[in-house]
Formats: C-alpha cells, structure tokens, sequence
C-alpha cells in the first residue's frame, strides 16, 4: 500500500529504506551497503507499475502450492486482510498457505533467520500445513 500511496514521496533508495528501518537498527547497516548499487529508476518503476489487484488475481490463478510470508511490521505492503485472503484462498484452501512473520518488516530473507530453512521445508513437505503450524510452535517456544 506505501509503494502505491507514495511513490512521489521518496527520491532515493536510502530514502525508501528509512521508511522501513532507523540507522540505529542493525539490519539497516546491512541493507544500506546494496544502495549505491540501486537505480533509483528501477524503484520508481516498480512503485509507479505495481498493480495490487494483477497480482492478486496471478496469484489466485496460479494452481501450485504457495507460501506467501509478509513481515507484520512492514512498512512498505500491509499484510492481506481477510477480505485478500478469501479472494486468493478460493478454491485451494490446501495449496496456499499465508505465513506472517512477526518482527518482520519488508525483507523476511534477511531478516528471518529461518528463512532458508523455511523454503526448503516448504519444497519437501507434502503437507503445507505442517510448515506453518511449525513456525507457531517455535514462536510458542521463544516466547517462554
């Protein structure tokens, strides 16, 4: 929704990624090494085209198995609401899982440490349930 909403707002790549981060966090340091590499072009580009409902529609059309994870503390694209999650579920309640990743902003590959461990989970278990139910328990486990 930011990307859609603003997209005059920013100018830069270091401007997009205090959207979502402070200096002061450590995954901003991180990031920030890939901005003189950005086009600030190409960012504009892809806010100025990026069409919501085309890919909610590609993504209800497509008849795989699917993972969707969204950070709930995105800032850049708000986690579906139920309202998204009814149109793109139709039909493949047990092909799509939707994984919101609490503490997670708009770079779950680098800000989750399960990440790799997730998609490789999800490419080898044959039930897509057992991938989220996973992750709660080890949320459950921390969170002792």
């Amino acid at each position: 929704k930011w990307l859609t909403d603003n997209q005059n707002h920013w100018r830069t790549p270091e401007a997009l990624l205090l959207k979502c981060f402070k200096k002061s966090d450590p995954i901003y340091e991180k990031l920030a090494v890939d901005i003189p590499k950005t086009d600030a072009r190409a960012l504009k580009g892809c806010a100025t085209d990026f069409d919501p409902g085309r890919l909610l529609d590609t993504i209800w059309q497509l008849p795989m198995p699917m993972a969707v994870l969204h950070g709930l503390q995105d800032d850049l694209i708000e986690a579906p609401d139920e309202e998204v999650w009814r149109y793109i579920k139709a039909d493949k309640e047990d092909k799509l899982v939707d994984i919101p990743l609490e503490g997670v902003h708009h770079f779950p590959m680098l800000e989750y440490e399960r990440f790799n461990r997730l998609v490789t989970d999800f490419l080898e278990l044959p039930d897509l349930t057992h991938l989220k139910s996973d992750i709660k328990e080890r949320w459950k486990r921390r969170s002792r």
